[in-house]
């Protein structure tokens, strides 16, 4: 009996080994869920860090209404990196509005760069963009990368709650465009209001001395004029063509 059990005992342990080699990628798999929004694959943070930055990650982005994301990366070979994180938007299951941080420490492209979507394209604008990245550069330099993505988070929220301040230069674009319209406007109908020209056929022509000696109407073609029909559709689209704010500094 001994012998059977000290037999049976390094198959059920090898069976036991299968098992947990099977099932573990649905353990990885269950982790990379919608609601991750940090990616750390350059290693830049520590395990308490990575946690904590997921953490501020989510509940700030909740608050706000939007979706808040942080990539490390240590280079994506001869790719642009907009169209790169452009395309890696289209593919995840991020929500329309989203906000995108990325620390590139590759040595031939160190760059610190954002992207917003949405609500974020309208409220972190290319200028805002470029100004949080400009005053990221210390702390990435310094290899504070912990420091700089949670500076990122609070500008984030702080342009979020001004929302206004956004707002008022393109109510401002809008009305000077509208200005300039009318402005045109006005000015063709002041070109055309002058006095009517007087001069016609019978100021040339002397009617007693002339007749008219044959009409005849020719064809001679015809003018078709197509227009291209317009498809319309409200997905996210593919090739990183989709509109969104854009700032980035290198560092």
């Amino acid at each position: 009996m001994k012998r059977h059990v000290a037999f049976l005992f390094p198959l059920v342990m090898i069976c036991l080994c299968i098992i947990s080699a099977v099932s573990a990628p649905d353990i990885i798999l269950a982790k990379n869920s919608a609601s991750e929004v940090i990616f750390d694959t350059a290693d830049l943070y520590t395990l308490e860090q990575e946690a904590d930055l997921q953490k501020k990650l989510s509940e700030t982005g909740d608050s706000l209404g939007i979706e808040i994301v942080a990539i490390t990366l240590n280079g994506i070979g001869n790719a642009d990196l907009d169209n790169y994180i452009s395309e890696f938007w289209e593919n995840q299951n991020f929500s329309n509005d989203c906000v995108l941080l990325v620390i590139n420490i590759d040595p031939a492209d160190r760059k610190i760069l954002i992207q917003g979507y949405g609500k974020g394209n309208l409220y972190i604008s290319s200028k805002r963009a470029k100004t949080i990245t400009d005053n990221m550069v210390s702390d990435c330099k310094s290899e504070h990368y912990y420091e700089a993505t949670c500076y990122y988070i609070e500008q984030v929220q702080y342009y979020m709650n001004h929302k206004g301040e956004a707002l008022i230069p393109r109510a401002g674009l809008c009305l000077l465009g509208s200005m300039v319209f009318a402005g045109i406007i006005v000015l063709i109908m002041v070109a055309n209001s002058g006095g009517k020209d007087t001069t016609n056929v019978n100021t040339y022509l002397d009617f007693s001395s002339s007749k008219l000696l044959a009409k005849r109407d020719i064809y001679t073609h015809t003018t078709t004029t197509r227009h291209k029909r317009q498809n319309s559709s409200n997905s996210k689209g593919g090739g990183g063509g989709h509109s969104h704010s854009s700032g980035s500094s290198s560092f």
